[in-house]
């Protein structure tokens, strides 16, 4: 089992990884679900942010059950119920956990759209 920092390490590389040209973008928040459900050490917690920004750009729950194995009921009785608890109760440092992830996901575009100018 890996430590949850190195979890985030390998979620951000994979967000850092170039795109093929023929990769839709807006995929990327699904992507990241299936590889980050595949690390050891992963925890709800991490699974929980990226499964909101999902949700949050519009991703439904059978999306994010695919990317899990699982239908998209078994995905929202999961995450909806930790994910509520989740954001009603903030865990201890998550404005740092979310500009993390918010960077995590934001340089990779950003440098993307910096080559695409170029």
């Amino acid at each position: 089992m890996i430590g949850k920092q190195a979890v985030q390490t390998k979620i951000s590389e994979y967000l850092a990884e170039p795109m093929p040209a023929e990769a839709i973008a807006d995929l990327r928040d699904l992507g990241v679900i299936g590889y980050a459900n595949e690390l050891p050490g992963v925890t709800p917690t991490i699974m929980c942010d990226l499964i909101a920004t999902a949700r949050a750009n519009g991703r439904t729950w059978q999306e994010i059950g695919n990317r899990l194995d699982m239908t998209g009921d078994e995905a929202e009785g999961t995450f909806k119920k930790l994910g509520d608890s989740y954001w009603i109760k903030p865990a201890p440092g998550w404005q740092k956990r979310l500009a993390d992830l918010i960077h995590a996901i934001i340089d990779p575009l950003s440098d993307a759209a910096d080559n695409l100018s170029t």
